[in-house]
């Protein structure tokens, strides 16, 4: 072996960093943060952060950063949150305005800058009053009426008012005074803090008390110096106290009381000390050269630290230690056990060293190039082997010589010892070498990952590209399968009782006993991920890393454990695990750090699940803890949040709508809404809670209204309007048939009307008087031989009674046919006259006589009223007639009868006078017969009359007008 004396320089001298240090988080305006200058922080009672900074009044969710202003506000930079009894912040500005925020706005309470005159004042807010504090004076302001009272009317020295469970203590003068939480009952403490009561020289800043159960002080600073008191409230009794030399002139800020820890927040970093008696022995200096204004610890346990200048720092869990490697790199890839307070670790640019884990003390072995990739103690031997991805190193303690080896086992992905000899995995085999380190005897020549020797078992275990196998001291390979499929397996480990555990690439972790799978766990039985990159036995306890965070599985009871960087782990990318008495250690890319067993999960708190917004139909609605809506307000959203820091990037929920799905679901990571869109009318009720916790089920219910066709009453309505639909049917059909009934009633009887009306005018046109004229005509033709003129006469008449017969069936004929029958009429008329009637028979010549249908025996009883009333009486020059037209419209036809007879008036007269009884039949039959008529037609037929009496211009004009269209 070539030996190489690489540490002479190591020698002379070990590095003593600062032992550890909780891990942190550092905020800036990078990461959001909306200032780097704060003055001041608390968390509310809904677990809110409140911030007091130098760009304003913000408050932090968890996730976001919501600013507060108003308008009447002078200048930007706020100071002293404080919540009241009613949930209101409060803050206030050097200008003397006072302000508080009710829900998500900020309100201007008092402006009292005439009475602090620009003093920045100190205050607390109880049920009733704001209760103000300057340096040399108190004021009160009723909430409601905002009346000021002022409490001395002389100057008083007064000191910052400091809160406990019990009340508030504060100073005036040389006094401390109590009193309770409503700032009544006040009463003066036995101690008095300067001697003659007077206020010494050079005391230049505000008096300060700090107490808690078992811990009480003042302190002030005087000439720059800062003092410190103990007291005792029954005794009275004070005691100074030594303060450490780099606290005695630091401008003290903040004191935080922690168990029995003191915290200095100061202008040049906090100061972190332990009464030890009567003196403050300091325990460490974080943050040094920064100006802290406070620490405040959340109800998560989360250590906020406020500073001037370079943002916020965050402790999420002082159980959580960072270790200064001095001058190693940042990324520590293997650590390995030496003994309970000694580590030796490697980094991925090369740098190997020993860590006392007690002092903080680095010793470095080797700091050349390429990255370490493997470390194995071999304790018999006290021998260190040391893989890079260049060479391979044997480092012996007892000598303390540093060895090279050949290069044929660099790059070593593990190695482990067992039977008096090594086996190693490297990147194209698994096999064994001697003690020399000089040739590996390979076994499987495939890539491999992992290895272990089992004393339980007396088995050696390879993790290679082709799967798990356990290779026994005859050599015997078996592969271990699940269910004939092969394990890829990243690391192996062995727990207390010897079961193997094997994790897996994105299969979870597996437990192996005599070559066979007896458990296998995924994210269903509680893993954050089935990614696993390491595992580590520990007892009878297995921790586990995923890309998620890192568990502790109790094997016993199968709980897991888990911590996230909500709970300080600066990071997921885990090289090595290494168990050292009540602390865990680890490898990573942000350098190594440790847990404490015992009190790092007793610490985790789970965070409260609360709603964040509520919207409908895409509309952000109050919040209230249920909803009646209307059946389409059915698309519903619901945001959920928990406070903390950075919860949202740890926390998944799960959650169901009652009476749509009684299954819980789990939201995805970063996921905090739900949506549920075409809900139908029910009640539900939404509840969410943190996954795989024990946290409160938190509820909104919500009622969607039916629609109103699906409600009771509109079915009842329905069935009423149904039902009276269905009676006005039957009672219409009822009706109609009814009036169908009584219109068929009507029509027969206006049919036989209009029956018995062609028959009267039949009878009208066949009166016994024209035929016995007509017989009386034929006589006298026969007597006086005018056989001629008795034939032509007997056979007009004929052809005139067959007309009348015939057309007396029928109840139109052609308007021709009619002309004919009126002809006839008139020739046999004319003779009734002995030829003393002149008549024509005028006919339009665009009246198409043989298309133009008129109602039969229509005509002729008009024409014989002409006859008979009107030329009859006249003794002469009787004249007669009648004209046959279209009007102007063509739509009509005109029968227009003039004779030149007596006059209606005249013939009425007259026919009084023979018979004051009588009544003209043809008259009456034929105003009858157009009654009848026109009840079946829609366009009527009219019998216009015109009549003179006058002795020089007598007659009468009757026009008929019947429309072609019925």
């Amino acid at each position: 072996m070539n030996k190489l004396l690489l540490y002479f320089f190591f020698l002379c001298f070990a590095f003593n960093a600062l032992a550890q240090e909780p891990a942190k988080l550092h905020l800036t305006e990078k990461d959001g943060l909306p200032d780097i200058e704060f003055y001041n922080v608390i968390e509310d009672s809904k677990k809110f952060i409140w911030l007091a900074a130098d760009k304003g009044f913000f408050r932090y969710d968890g996730k976001n950063y919501q600013s507060f202003t108003n308008s009447k506000q002078k200048g930007n930079s706020v100071f002293g949150p404080y919540e009241d009894a009613l949930g209101r912040v409060w803050c206030n500005n050097i200008s003397g305005q006072f302000f508080y925020v009710s829900g998500n706005t900020m309100h201007h309470f008092i402006d009292l800058s005439e009475e602090l005159k620009g003093e920045l004042a100190e205050f607390i807010v109880t049920d009733s009053q704001l209760i103000i504090f300057i340096r040399h004076n108190i004021f009160l302001v009723d909430l409601e009426t905002k009346a000021i009272q002022k409490s001395f009317n002389k100057k008083v020295e007064i000191g910052k008012p400091y809160k406990n469970n019990e009340g508030y203590l504060y100073t005036e003068d040389c006094k401390i005074v109590k009193t309770d939480l409503q700032f009544k009952n006040k009463h003066y403490l036995p101690v008095i803090i300067f001697k003659n009561f007077e206020r010494p020289k050079g005391v230049s800043r505000l008096i300060n008390i700090v107490k808690n159960d078992s811990l009480a002080f003042y302190f002030f600073s005087q000439y720059d110096k800062n003092n410190l008191f103990t007291f005792d409230e029954k005794s009275g009794i004070s005691q100074k106290i030594k303060l450490p030399k780099t606290l005695e002139n630091r401008i003290i800020v903040h004191v935080f009381l922690h168990n029995d820890q003191v915290w200095f927040s100061t202008d040049f970093g906090l100061f972190i000390c332990q009464l030890k008696n009567q003196e403050l022995v300091l325990l460490n200096t974080f943050f040094s050269s920064k100006y802290v204004t406070k620490v405040l610890k959340d109800s998560f346990n989360n250590f906020w630290i406020t500073t001037k200048g370079d943002g916020i720092y965050i402790y999420p869990n002082i159980n959580v230690l960072n270790y200064n490697l001095a001058f190693a790199d940042k990324s520590v890839s293997e650590i390995e056990k030496l003994n309970d307070s000694t580590l030796i670790f490697g980094t991925n640019k090369g740098y190997v060293g020993l860590i006392n884990v007690n002092s903080g003390k680095v010793k470095p072995i080797d700091t050349t190039a390429y990255r370490v990739s493997n470390i194995f103690y071999e304790e018999e031997s006290n021998v260190a082997i040391i893989s890079k991805e260049d060479r391979t190193l044997i480092y012996n303690f007892r000598d303390k010589i540093l060895t090279q080896v050949d290069n044929e086992t660099k790059g070593a992905k593990d190695i482990d010892f067992g039977n008096g000899k090594f086996c190693i995995s490297i990147y194209n085999s698994f096999g064994f070498i001697d003690e020399t380190f000089q040739k590996i005897e390979v076994f499987i020549p495939k890539r491999s990952y992992a290895n272990h020797f089992s004393k339980t078992n007396n088995v050696f275990y390879n993790a290679s590209v082709d799967g798990l196998f356990s290779i026994k001291e005859n050599k015997n390979i078996k592969a271990i399968n699940d269910n004939g499929i092969p394990i890829f397996v990243k690391s192996i480990t062995q727990t207390k009782a010897g079961a193997i555990w094997v994790s897996t690439f994105k299969n979870g972790v597996y437990q192996i006993e005599n070559d066979e799978i007896v458990n296998h766990f995924t994210v269903k039985d509680g893993l954050l991920s089935n990614k696993i990159t390491h595992i580590q036995g520990d007892d009878n306890s297995l921790w586990i890393v995923t890309e998620k965070g890192i568990q502790l599985l109790d094997l016993n009871s199968k709980i897991f454990k888990t911590l996230t960087m909500q709970n300080g782990i600066p990071s997921y990318r885990i090289m090595d695990i290494e168990p050292v008495g009540d602390h865990v250690f680890f490898a990573s890319n942000e350098g190594l750090f440790s847990v404490n067993k015992k009190t790092t999960f007793n610490t985790t708190i789970t965070p409260e699940v609360y709603f964040t917004a509520v919207d409908v139909n895409f509309k952000n609605q109050e919040f209230l803890p249920a909803y009646n809506l209307s059946h389409n307000q059915n698309s519903i959203k619901i945001a959920f949040n928990t406070n903390g820091f950075k919860s949202h990037e740890h926390t998944k929920y799960q959650y169901r709508l009652i009476g749509e799905n009684d299954n819980w679901q789990t939201t995805e990571d970063l996921v905090n809404t739900v949506n549920y869109n075409g809900l139908p009318s029910g009640n539900y009720t939404f509840q969410v809670k943190i996954a795989n916790s024990n946290s409160t089920v938190k509820c909104i219910d919500f009622n969607i209204a039916k629609p109103f066709w699906r409600t009771w009453w509109f079915y009842a309505l329905v069935g009423a309007v149904l039902a009276s639909l269905l009676y006005a049917f039957y009672r219409r059909k009822i009706n109609k048939l009814t009036r169908e009934q009584n219109a068929k009633l009507q029509n027969e009887m206006m049919s036989r009307q209009l029956v018995l009306s062609q028959l009267e005018n039949l009878r009208s046109q066949m009166n016994p008087h024209f035929i016995f004229n007509a017989l009386n005509s034929i006589q006298e033709y026969i007597v006086l031989n005018e056989k001629d003129l008795a034939s032509s006469f007997l056979i007009k008449f004929s052809r005139l009674m067959r007309i009348y017969l015939d057309h007396s069936q029928q109840d139109q004929v052609l308007l021709s046919e009619e002309i004919n029958a009126l002809n006839i009429y008139l020739e046999l008329e004319k003779n009734r006259f002995e030829d003393a009637l002149d008549y024509e028979i005028a006919i339009s010549k665009d009246l198409k006589t043989n298309q133009i249908k008129i109602p039969s025996l229509f005509i002729q009883p008009y024409v014989e009223n002409a006859l008979k009333h009107g030329l009859l009486h006249k003794k002469s020059h009787r004249k007669l007639d009648v004209t046959f037209k279209l009007d102007d419209s063509k739509t009509k036809f005109l029968c227009i009868i003039k004779d030149n007879g007596i006059g209606v008036e005249a013939s009425a007269r007259l026919n009084e006078n023979r018979n004051p009884q009588h009544r003209s039949f043809a008259t009456s039959a034929n105003k009858k017969r157009v009654e009848l008529l026109n009840h079946k037609r829609k366009h009527k037929i009219e019998v216009v009359t015109e009549s003179k009496s006058y002795a020089e211009d007598s007659g009468t004009t009757v026009t008929i007008i019947i429309p072609l269209n019925r």
